[in-house]
């Protein structure tokens, strides 16, 4: 196996390395017994093909590049580890060429360079957000209104009534939707009979029994490309109309709940205590992401190309799995939103960075700062593991180790960086010059 390296200026070491018949051979005799193993030919049973019949039946060129499969990593790996290179991500392989021999170009990201900044230097400006009267009413009020009811009214239509309807659309002169006894919320703003805007307003003073119909425009964004701005005619038939109902805030509601509550009173001075603790784990987020956006922006950072490569394509790929999770067809999501997936992948790069260059700043921030587990702690927390779990997990007590030290690491340094976050914390709008 020849080798011959090419560092570039961007931590990247590109590796072209030509494989010897010794190991391209070696590799095409297991792509044959992997191949006799699945295929049918007359005269021999499964996994008992001759070499010679499979090279005449399919080529050699067939079986050389089968035999990639498992040549490539083993030869890429083999020239990582003779020239002694640190690697961070697994390489970007390509085959150069395969005659008169294999030839593979392999790109190989080193570890990247961060240059620190001083963080002694920054200063923060966040404020806590303050819990009133109005903040403590505003949750009371959301507790009420999951817990009412809806009661019938023999009234007209108001905003926020629960109406039973028939209702039909129509656009030129043919049907494009209808449904009978649907139930509808009337609210401006959140309209979403087939995401017509509008729709709640016409609604406004009908009674039960009335019929009305109306025109509408649909709008840009409406999901049937062929109806896009043109307008539709409306038929409601109004059934029934109820009311919200909110449960009366008093004692009764206040134990209603739960949690040891007797009193309103209680259940003011409960839902204050939950909002100052969310308040406060909001603030010390906001002033570690300030903290460290500062430490990101003021430092310098040399990384490979496909390391950024490999987090955009990670980016799309949950971007993907979360689209497919909603029930939705990817390509059809690309088509409607007019993008491609290379698009995608390009759009990502920026986030991709960032998340790259915020991990390297945590890790040197944890360097610098010293950032060491105890390991009683790691043996303690193992020993609650296996309290709460059962003993015939598969997860091995290695792996579990190995969980827990880099959970209880991460939680050190994040306090670590809470802490120098907090230091920097000044009153004043104006930030000292950096």
């Amino acid at each position: 196996m020849k080798i011959s390296t090419e560092k570039t200026d961007q931590q990247q070491i590109n590796l072209t390395i030509e494989v010897n018949d010794e190991d391209m051979e070696s590799h095409i005799q297991i792509a044959c017994n992997r191949m006799s193993k699945k295929m049918n030919f007359p005269g021999f049973r499964k996994g008992k093909v001759p070499r010679s019949v499979l090279e005449n039946s399919l080529g050699k060129q067939r079986l050389v590049q089968e035999s990639l499969d498992t040549l490539i990593p083993e030869v890429v790996f083999k020239a990582v580890d003779k020239e002694k290179i640190e690697i961070v991500a697994t390489p970007v392989v390509s085959v150069e060429s395969l005659d008169p021999k294999l030839k593979i170009l392999a790109k190989v990201a080193l570890v990247p360079i961060v240059n620190l900044s001083s963080y002694e230097k920054f200063k923060i400006v966040q404020s806590k957000n303050k819990i009133g009267v109005k903040e403590i009413n505003n949750v009371i009020d959301q507790v009420r209104e999951s817990q009412l009811t809806w009661i019938p009214v023999e009234r007209s239509v108001k905003r926020g009534d629960s109406l039973i309807i028939d209702f039909e659309i129509n656009s030129d002169e043919k049907t494009i939707t209808s449904q009978n006894k649907m139930e509808f919320i009337v609210d401006y703003g959140k309209d979403h009979v087939e995401s017509i805007p509008g729709f709640s307003e016409k609604l406004i003073k009908m009674n039960i029994g009335d019929e009305k119909k109306f025109n509408l425009k649909f709008p840009e964004n409406f999901p049937d490309e062929k109806l896009r701005n043109k307008s539709g005619e409306f038929k409601v038939l109004v059934h029934e109309i109820k009311e919200k109902a909110l449960p009366e805030l008093n004692d009764d509601f206040a134990k209603s709940l739960g949690e040891g509550l007797e009193s309103v009173k209680e259940l003011k001075e409960k839902v204050r205590e939950n909002l100052k603790l969310n308040a406060e784990n909001e603030w010390n987020n906001r002033i570690i992401e300030d903290f460290i956006n500062q430490v990101m922006d003021d430092s310098k950072f040399v990384v490979a190309p496909i390391l950024v490569d490999q987090e955009s394509e990670n980016i799309v790929k949950r971007q993907k799995e979360y689209i497919e999770s909603r029930k939705l067809d990817f390509d059809e999501y690309l088509k409607n939103s007019e993008k491609t997936y290379e698009g995608l992948l390009e759009e990502s790069r920026e986030v991709a960075e960032k998340n790259i260059f915020r991990s390297l700043i945590i890790n040197e921030i944890s360097i610098k700062e010293n950032i060491k587990v105890e390991e009683k702690e790691v043996i303690e927390e193992i020993k609650r593991w296996e309290e709460n779990n059962n003993k015939n997990n598969n997860i091995s007590k290695d792996q579990v180790e190995q969980n827990i030290r880099q959970s209880i690491k991460d939680r050190l340094i994040m306090d670590k960086i809470l802490k120098l976050a907090k230091d920097r914390v000044v009153k004043s709008k104006d930030k000292q010059k950096k």
